[in-house]
């Protein structure tokens, strides 16, 4: 039994004629046999599913899919036009703008072709604003046709309940490496268009799917066909266990597992571990203290899960990722550097970090000059997604979370921007170096925080900042945002700047905190922009 939604959008609405001198007062003059506008009290949207509301109790402000109140509601968005038919004449295009109906310029009203009682009235909406709409491509948002039926007497007002003409798929990945797939695609009717009336679908292909949220794809689909496909990343196709059929208005969901190859460390002979580009694995360190290299390609995507580290050599990296990368924490890993390399190093590219509070990664740096922690190179990047990290530098001249000086790189060593949307951050700087930022004479890009719990501490003797440059260092804009944003910025030298610059620094550029964000156990009621001494 399943129990059936609707919600009024729009208050009621008299539509007056199309020009200005036909109208007296505020009515419609008497117009010629066939000159008489529509008038559109409202429109409703009604819907029915077999497993969750595709609708809402209340009105929204979009014709599109909330994913966060459980019930998938849609609703109009400003500018869209709605076609409106009576019998079989001229459609006409009505425009929703601030919960009203308007005819807008260009357009015309939907106008009675008869004195006649009884006379059919279709209007749809479409999301291509015509009506042959391509289902293919859904990357960048759904695909959507409603559609509403009602007969009425001529010359007066009707109220229009819309229902979906199509169905909703969505797809929810489980497994511990399901954050790694970017795309997801099934097999369906990839158009559908209105012909003498009717709606139809046609061209059975792929259908890529829109990523709503984290392990979460949608489609909007033409009803009828049995979808019994889904890939995954471009890979191949896979049945699925149970076929579906979607019908009209109803929403579906598939649970997808996602399995992915694992490296057991103490399986490998060798000291280098190397994950090739493009390739997913999860590596499994089993909480066994391990002397090992890790190498990670290019576009490669890795679980770093239980792994604990001693580089196995005096210098180099311990992990080494050469390009852009994606790292998924999972469990407590600790990785220690060489007394000359840096634990973990960013060549070029950017790597993007993701994980929970629950899953830590702890960094501990090597204490020669040459050697820094998280280490940025060659104008790589770092976005930081969550996860407990753990950046302690204890070379003289490396940052906790950047930049670090090294003797192949002369002069000022200068690493890309470094973004942290959430996570629990610590970080603390070598002597002379930030604690996120610029080490000793390197430079760094902007820096930008809108989220997560932060510590970062400048390192001492000469001094660097919390967050910003180290001694003779540079670095760009740091902009720190969000209103569950916590971050505690500190300095062991006195005169350097918690959020700026360090000793001696050359240049920061414009420190801005905007208003919700807590610095040092101050909660900001408005945007502050300036150094934090």
């Amino acid at each position: 039994m399943y129990k059936r939604q609707t919600y009024t959008a729009l208050a009621a609405l008299m539509l007056a004629a199309c020009a200005s001198d036909e109208l007296t007062d505020g009515t419609v003059q008497d117009l010629p046999e066939g000159m008489y506008p529509l008038q559109i009290a409202g429109v409703s949207i009604t819907v029915e599913s077999n497993a969750e509301p595709w609708g809402a109790d209340t009105p929204q402000t979009r014709m599109a899919e909330n994913t966060t109140d459980g019930k998938y509601s849609s609703a109009w968005e400003n500018g869209d036009k709605i076609k409106v038919q009576i019998g079989d004449v001229t459609p006409g295009t009505y425009i929703y703008q601030s919960s009203g109906l308007t005819v807008a310029d260009g357009d015309a009203y939907a106008y009675w072709p008869s004195k006649a009682d009884g006379q059919n009235i279709r209007a749809w909406y479409t999301s291509s604003g015509n009506e042959t709409v391509d289902l293919s491509d859904q990357t960048k948002g759904l695909a959507y046709v409603v559609t509403a039926r009602t007969t009425a007497n001529f010359n007066t007002e009707v109220s229009l309940t819309f229902s979906h003409a199509l169905a909703k798929v969505r797809v929810e990945l489980t497994g511990e490496i399901a954050s790694f797939v970017d795309n997801v695609s099934i097999k369906s009717y990839t158009t559908c268009a209105l012909s003498q009336g009717t709606w139809n679908g046609a061209n059975v292909g792929e259908i890529k799917m829109y990523k709503v949220a984290d392990k979460v794809f949608e489609a909007n689909v033409y009803p009828g066909y049995q979808i019994q496909e889904v890939k995954a990343n471009n890979g191949a196709w896979s049945k699925l266990s149970t076929a579906v059929t979607p019908e009209a208005a109803k929403i579906y969901k598939m649970g997808i597992g996602v399995t992915g190859k694992t490296i057991t460390l103490s399986d490998q002979t060798g000291e280098v571990c190397t994950v090739e580009s493009g390739k997913c694995f999860i590596i499994d360190g089993g909480g066994k203290e391990q002397s090992k290299k890790i190498v990670i390609q290019d576009n490669a995507k890795v679980m770093l899960k239980n792994v604990k580290l001693a580089a196995p050599t005096d210098e180099g990296y311990t992990i080494e990722i050469n390009g852009s990368a994606t790292l998924l924490l999972s469990g407590t890993n600790e990785i220690n550097g060489a007394t000359k390399g840096c634990p973990l190093v960013v060549k070029e590219g950017t790597l993007t970090i993701n994980g929970t509070d629950t899953d830590k990664l702890t960094l501990t740096g090597g204490t020669d000059n040459n050697a820094g922690c998280l280490g940025l190179r060659e104008g790589a990047s770092l976005i930081i997604n969550g996860g407990h990290i753990v950046a302690t530098s204890h070379a003289e001249n490396g940052s906790g979370i950047g930049s670090y000086w090294t003797r192949l790189l002369i002069p000022f060593p200068t690493c890309g921007s470094i973004t942290i949307n959430g996570g629990k951050i610590e970080a603390t700087g070598g002597s002379q170096s930030a604690g996120i930022g610029a080490g000793d004479q390197c430079k760094c890009g902007d820096i930008i925080i809108t989220g997560g719990n932060i510590t970062a501490t400048g390192g001492g003797n000469l001094g660097g900042a919390g967050i910003g440059t180290g001694d003779y260092g540079n670095c760009g804009d740091i902009t720190i945002s969000g209103t569950n944003t916590v971050v505690t910025a500190t300095v062991v030298k006195e005169g350097c700047d918690k959020i700026g610059l360090g000793y001696n620094g050359r240049y920061c550029g414009t420190v801005t905190i905007k208003a919700g964000v807590t610095v040092n156990n101050t909660k900001y009621t408005s945007d502050h922009v300036g150094r934090i001494e």
